[in-house]
């Protein structure tokens, strides 16, 4: 819930619209260490408006924690 940058239970990091224009939609959709966007050193979050808040409320009635499967697999480390 309350790592950095990220403090909603949807874990959605808040990014400014024109840092992210020219990427590719498939990196938008993966995570950071999948090769997903990876922003820019230095970048900084914007705070939370109205229009965020009650995308995040949305989302939360969506229950899209009941959509997520996990798997976990363990390897061997040499």
């Amino acid at each position: 819930w309350d790592r950095p940058g990220m403090h909603n239970p949807l874990l959605i990091v808040r990014i400014l619209a024109e840092s992210v224009r020219k990427v590719p939609l498939g990196r938008l959709c993966v995570g950071q260490m999948a090769g997903g966007y990876d922003p820019e050193p230095g970048w900084q979050e914007p705070e939370p408006d109205t229009v965020f808040d009650q995308v995040i409320e949305a989302a939360q009635e969506l229950d899209l924690d009941g959509m997520v499967e996990t798997r976990v697999t363990l390897r061997r480390v040499a």
